[in-house]
């Protein structure tokens, strides 16, 4: 155990403010003592807050409550799955870049990594319902939200995986990456294959 006098005194106050002011040195904690209950608590956090969020938005936007309801509880009962596989996905980017880590510890460190989301909750709730700028300023909370979870992903990447920040942020971007070239392909051999037969 790397950190055995800061771990066991590591309250959830202390683990917050860690992620706000060292996420670097917190993340590299994290993913070395592997707290698997509070990265339960973590995931069903950002999970719940995110799609209630997701939820209220929809509802005040004008969309059925059971429309609304069937999106929050589909998002919250998919976010572990969700995780894992973005998990296994950065863990495949990172194995293509030769680095060294395995999937558990970035899991982990993604369900930490992931806590800002669940934040989505409060603006979706509080300014949704005025409409107007209110309504409008959720969306650009929620992308600002995202983004930070997608810098201490990077973090996670880093840390379990044993890779420079750069090369941390690149693994974030190579799944999307790989999505965008296997829509590209499809579509080019759709199109081929549709002038193949229309030249018939």
């Amino acid at each position: 155990m790397r950190f055995p006098y800061l771990y066991p005194r590591l309250s959830w106050r202390r683990l917050l403010q860690g992620l706000l002011q060292r996420p670097g040195f917190t993340m590299q904690m994290i993913v070395e003592e592997r707290p698997w209950r509070r990265a339960l608590v973590a995931l069903a956090a950002s999970g719940a807050g995110f799609w209630l969020g997701i939820g209220v938005s929809l509802f005040a936007g004008g969309r059925p409550w059971q429309a609304a309801s069937l999106v929050t509880l589909v998002g919250m009962a998919s976010w572990p799955v969700v995780l894992a596989a973005l998990a296994g996905a950065y863990r495949f980017s990172a194995r293509v870049l030769d680095s060294h880590g395995d999937w558990r510890s970035l899991y982990v460190g993604m369900s930490f990594g992931a806590l800002p989301m669940a934040l989505f909750i409060a603006p979706a709730l509080l300014l949704t319902p005025l409409g107007g700028f209110g309504a409008g300023l959720v969306p650009l909370i929620g992308a600002g939200l995202i983004l930070w979870t997608l810098v201490l992903w990077a973090f996670a990447v880093r840390e379990s995986q044993g890779m420079i920040t750069e090369f941390a942020f690149i693994v974030l971007a190579m799944p999307l990456t790989f999505l965008f070239l296997a829509i590209l392909a499809t579509a080019l051999s759709v199109g081929i294959g549709a002038l193949i037969v229309g030249s018939f």
